[in-house]
């Protein structure tokens, strides 16, 4: 039987925006030399590599980045995705940004990744401290949810999540994690790891089409963290 292993990668491997525990990688860069292992996440290969290590990042048979629109074997991307998001997109998350309550900005909002765009309304380049205020502050006002909310009613040809602390990632419908399940047609039995996988988490679309494919069987391990998926591993090596 073949079983292979798909991970997430922020909150799920290493805290969002910081490097992976010392101790975690080196422990992780000897199991995935022991396991069949692939990376999925929204984030760019640039930004996982200095924060995972090359050599656990190598370890991996496939990364997926940018929600599957990029794909990486062998340290090359293998296949790409040119959608770009429409001027009136562009323009609705313009007016977002000017009309939020929460005035901290630390720019830029939007980031143009392979086949999608990552939006904050606090902005990328924000200090932790920064980001830290603006989570408080979204738990309080629900914010991202209303966003997230708004441009679906807007355009229903578009998939809109809620990644990370602060942030709204925004695809093609079909163009999102579940994608990369068609690279899996000869597996038996797909372990997924991620913590993103509530309603309007990244994480879940591919997490309910492996519901919906009943030639795969699957574990789904929906953790909170990083600890979280080290206590898993090890308990299962």
């Amino acid at each position: 039987m073949k079983s292979i292993f798909i991970f997430d990668v922020d909150g799920t491997l290493a805290n969002p925006h910081e490097p992976i525990d010392s101790k975690f990688m080196h422990w992780m860069e000897s199991w995935v030399q022991k396991n069949e292992v692939y990376l999925c996440t929204n984030n760019t290969y640039t930004n996982i590599v200095p924060r995972l290590g090359r050599k656990l990042v190598s370890g991996c048979k496939a990364v997926f980045t940018s929600g599957g629109n990029s794909v990486w074997m062998n340290e090359k991307e293998a296949k790409t995705n040119d959608w770009r998001p429409s001027s009136e997109l562009v323009t609705m998350l313009t007016e977002i940004v000017k009309q939020s309550q929460f005035k901290i900005r630390s720019g830029p909002n939007i980031e143009y990744r392979t086949g999608l765009i990552s939006f904050s309304i606090l902005g990328k380049n924000a200090t932790k401290e920064e980001r830290q205020r603006y989570i408080e502050w979204d738990k309080t006002t629900k914010e991202r949810r209303k966003v997230v909310q708004q441009i679906k009613e807007q355009f229903d040809n578009l998939n809109v999540f809620m990644t990370g602390d602060t942030s709204i990632d925004i695809c093609e419908k079909g163009h999102d994690k579940s994608q990369v399940l068609k690279y899996f047609t000869n597996v038996d039995h797909i372990t997924f790891i991620g913590n993103e996988t509530h309603t309007l988490g990244n994480d879940r679309p591919l997490t309910e089409a492996m519901y919906n494919n009943s030639k795969i069987r699957y574990t789904i391990h929906s953790v909170k963290n990083w600890q979280e998926t080290y206590d898993f591993l090890r308990k299962r090596a």
